[in-house]
């Protein structure tokens, strides 16, 4: 390999890569306790995109962030028996910590019979509950490396250094 091939070919790939316009970068920490980082795990394309979540809860003081996600019971990869068993899972659960804490069941019925907190159908007649919905919720994580947040406003970028990162992941 010729150093002297590297440079022109670096040289013509950068006049094909031309710089469109220039803006004066200013730091400012301003915001920096504002702005959170959301990391969400890779989803396949077939589960399908613009699903909006049904229900947020942020807890700005633990750091902690959830949302509710409906889940398409109808597409051909839902595992439906495994929905079953979550859903079997997440009623049991719940009935043990009904007599625990009533306010589980007050919130549960406000949300109806369509499962609201819990992902399933919270009807108890229903012999074969499904899960239908499922809860992603952040995990903080440490800091390895620094991440910038640019707001571009007047042809200026002001730029801050970014203080929380959570992953979200799956929650029952």
């Amino acid at each position: 390999m010729d150093v002297e091939t590297d440079v022109r070919s670096s040289a013509e790939h950068n006049d094909a890569d031309e710089v469109l316009c220039e803006f004066d970068v200013h730091f400012a920490s301003g915001l920096a306790g504002q702005l959170h980082l959301l990391q969400h795990p890779v989803r396949l394309r077939r589960y399908g995109r613009g699903i909006e979540p049904t229900e947020a809860q942020y807890r700005p003081q633990a750091n902690r962030l959830q949302f509710e996600l409906p889940v398409n019971t109808s597409q051909q990869a839902y595992d439906a028996d495994r929905g079953r068993e979550l859903a079997r899972a997440v009623g049991e659960s719940q009935r043990s910590k009904k007599d625990e804490n009533s306010a589980t069941t007050a919130r549960a019925r406000r949300h109806g019979a369509n499962g609201g907190a819990t992902g399933m159908d919270l009807d108890e007649s229903q012999s074969d509950p499904i899960m239908e919905r499922v809860a992603i919720g952040s995990v903080p994580m440490p800091m390895m490396t620094n991440y910038m947040v640019g707001v571009l406003r007047n042809g200026k970028c002001r730029r801050v250094r970014h203080a929380i990162v959570l992953l979200l992941t799956r929650r029952l």
